[in-house]
């Protein structure tokens, strides 16, 4: 009997002491039900678009959402322009003796000059004359207005080059106008009132002026 009450007390003692080893216990942390992945610095977000290439000089538009060129103020004046040009260019290339003139050509060009001596130009007289050029032309002079428009674009690229006009970007619009600007005698000007005037005239004025009298032999 003493045996038994003993055996029962023993296991009375082991029952309690696993109750206390269970509730001594620290509970478990509980596991979050979303865990935050972690963000690599280097690692390129999933949901972030590609950039288009060259977007630093585009402000992110794509390609087909750039204004094209033949829209911008720039090409508009591009007769205007090249017809000034080339007349300077043929003057200097005069005075220099660099170009010889038939009586022919110089009727020719009085024909093909004449709506130059007006106040205003027209687009399609500016772009009729700049189509003339072809036909007067002789292989020899052609060749001379060649380098000679090879020797003014390159210095207006460096004249450009060292504005703050150089900040334009690419065959831009902007860009193409202001070639022209520093190539031409008095450009700057000339451009800022074309764009306002698109139909001036500027053989009224100086050195303008001059340039034509010299290709009409005055």
């Amino acid at each position: 009997m003493f045996r038994f009450v003993f055996l029962v007390s023993l296991l009375g003692l082991a029952v309690c002491a696993s109750a206390l080893a269970v509730g001594g216990r620290l509970p478990a942390p509980r596991t979050p039900l979303t865990a935050t992945p972690a963000i690599s610095p280097s690692a390129p977000s999933a949901s972030a678009s590609p950039r288009p290439a060259g977007d630093q000089h585009t402000l992110g538009l794509a390609p087909a959402e750039l204004p094209p060129i033949q829209r911008g103020p720039g090409f508009a004046l591009r007769p205007q322009l090249e017809a000034v040009l080339t007349i300077q260019l043929l003057a200097e290339l005069t005075v220099e003796g660099r170009i010889q003139w038939t009586a022919a050509q110089r009727e020719q060009l009085r024909t093909l000059l004449r709506p130059l001596e007006r106040e205003k130009v027209t687009r399609s007289e500016w772009a009729a004359i700049g189509a003339g050029w072809a036909d007067l032309l002789t292989p020899a002079q052609r060749s001379e207005l060649d380098r000679a428009r090879a020797d003014a674009e390159a210095l207006a690229e460096r004249r450009l080059s060292m504005s703050r006009l150089a900040l334009l970007d690419g065959p831009g619009t902007g860009r193409v106008q202001w070639r022209y600007a520093f190539a031409i005698q008095r450009g700057t000007g000339l451009v800022r009132r074309l764009e306002e005037e698109p139909e001036f005239g500027p053989y009224r004025h100086s050195p303008y002026r001059e340039h034509l009298a010299t290709l009409l032999g005055r």
